[in-house]
């Protein structure tokens, strides 16, 4: 609905709780004090109830700050924190509870309420924007010239008001800029990577089965993509196919050969990317597989993650030669074995890589791997645990050597961003939050970091079109916001691949009506 557009989540008519953005957010001290009373147990009612239905008390948390009493009212029903009562300090900054709908009310929303003692004060905004709700877009687009407000009271402009932007940074927008047309034919399997700030490799699985990589160049502004060479007929048939980059313009494709077994290509990139030459491959050193997927961990070594025959985990380490003539298997994990059903591999740094699964009955685990420096070692750290419930698809992107972000597909069949803190010593992943219910449904998803605290996600609509979600990871990973998206800007698609390049631009690779296309996009 319009009275929706800003305060729910996008294409829901504000009929449930959970249509509501606010909705199960975290709820936390805005200052130093003491607790003078709770309540917690008071039933949260659907939005809209008949004000003689609603309940007569709500879900609060009551605190002393300084010579001001303030309420924190209209809680989730059991979303106090638990070490909170009637006496105990707490700090700003601490967390209370969780945004609710109980009491008196007609849609969640979390209320603030002072005891007049006629020394009121402002209350004091941070890490938001505000812009008069009147000058807003007819279409309900965020795109305007929000202003900042940190430490200060909550202005009023306009007839209706400020509408406000909860994020430490602006909204940001999503620019379609040029695309490689019809440069490129009919493909059936899509994996990229970008192997320079302006250039892409695509890994394509042809009409006729074989792998064909694709050499693009993006201009500066991102106007002109432009294909530069491929590897034609260098390569065979396969089915499953993955790429990394190295350095020295070489990149890694991992694929699943005719014969169903793993094998890894080196090729080079050269003459400014008209050339593509096959330099080297693992021979027959890895067996059968049915997922794969590939990272490098530094300039001559890359893991494999992959599902063997038994349905199991295993990574290999190997190690590429400078002239790629030479691939060796190292190690793996062997005598670790973990049913799954399907993996993907990431670097975090420090020798490290992290492993996103969805375990045999469907749940999502992330585990963290120590690679000793000679590659012959494999050590599991730590992993996720049960901190995640089941999901359909998977897909994930570093933030450092500390975090990672990975998107899922729910068992609703909506996006979900989950970010994952990892301890130093790799041996606790700890959930830190994740977008609710900020995102719709889809069934493709691809992922990529824009930085410590961005991430990009390339999704399929539920329309079937191609979407660009932008999200920022604040609060060390704890809250996680919906900052643009692309809107309607691109059609129907049926395969996604994407890539962050340099200048606040990303690529993204996919299949259009059978047929490969490269669009760069601009975040700003």
């Amino acid at each position: 609905s319009d009275k929706n557009k800003w305060s729910g989540n996008p294409g829901k008519s504000g009929a449930q709780n959970t249509d509501y953005l606010c909705w199960n957010e975290p709820v936390y001290a805005m200052a130093d004090g003491v607790v003078e009373a709770i309540e917690n147990g008071k039933p949260d009612i659907p939005p809209k109830t008949p004000q003689d239905q609603q309940n007569k008390g709500a879900n609060f948390v009551k605190i002393r700050h300084g010579d001001e009493v303030m309420s924190y009212l209209h809680l989730r029903e059991g979303s106090v924190n638990p070490n909170l009562s009637k006496g105990v300090h707490v700090k700003a900054g601490q967390f209370l509870g969780r945004v609710g709908n109980s009491g008196n009310t007609d849609h969640p929303h979390l209320h603030i309420s002072a005891v007049k003692n006629g020394h009121l004060r402002p209350i004091l905004f941070h890490d938001i924007h505000v812009f008069p709700r009147e000058h807003l877009l007819a279409d309900g687009s965020p795109n305007a010239p929000w202003v900042a407000v940190d430490g200060q009271g909550l202005p009023w402009r306009g007839k209706e008001g400020n509408a406000i932007w909860p994020a430490p940074v602006p909204p940001k927008q999503v620019t379609r800029l040029g695309d490689s047309g019809t440069q490129a034919g009919a493909i059936r399997i899509i994996a990229a990577a970008s192997v320079g700030p302006d250039q892409v490799v695509t890994a394509v699985r042809t009409q006729n089965g074989n792998l064909k990589l694709i050499v693009w160049d993006i201009s500066s502004d991102g106007k002109t993509v432009t294909r530069l060479g491929d590897s034609g007929n260098q390569a065979g048939v396969s089915d499953i196919i993955a790429v990394a980059s190295l350095s020295l313009g070489r990149v890694i494709t991992a694929v699943r050969t005719a014969a169903g077994n793993l094998k890894l290509i080196c090729w080079g990139i050269f003459d400014g990317g008209k050339t593509v030459t096959r330099l080297g491959d693992s021979g027959n050193q890895a067996g059968i597989t049915d997922f794969i997927s590939v990272t490098s961990v530094g300039s001559s070594q890359v893991v494999t993650a992959v599902r063997t025959n038994e349905k199991t985990l295993k990574l290999i380490v190997w190690d590429v030669s400078n002239n790629g003539k030479t691939i060796a298997r190292l190690g793996d994990t062997t005598n670790q074995p973990i049913s799954i059903k399907n993996t993907i591999v990431t670097s975090v740094g420090l020798g490290r890589v992290a492993t996103t699964i969805r375990t045999e009955d469907g749940k999502l685990k992330v585990i963290v791997w120590d690679i000793s420096p000679d590659g012959k070692t494999v050590i599991r750290l730590g992993d996720s645990g049960d901190q995640a419930g089941a999901t359909e698809i998977i897909a994930v992107a570093a933030l450092g050597f500390d975090r990672v972000a990975t998107a899922v597909r729910t068992e609703a069949g909506n996006l979900k961003v989950i970010v994952w803190g990892i301890s130093p010593n790799g041996e606790t992943v700890t959930r830190l939050g994740d977008s609710s219910s900020q995102a719709g449904a889809t069934d493709m998803i691809a992922i990529a970091s824009l930085g410590s605290d961005q991430v990009a996600t390339a999704v399929r609509t539920k329309e079937g079109n191609l979407k660009i979600i932008v999200w920022g990871v604040f609060d060390d990973g704890e809250s996680i916001a919906r900052l643009g998206d692309s809107g309607s800007q691109a059609g129907a698609i049926d395969a996604i691949a994407l890539m962050s390049l340099a200048k606040g631009q990303v690529a993204t690779a996919v299949r259009t009506q059978g047929n490969l296309k490269l669009i760069a996009w601009e975040i700003n």
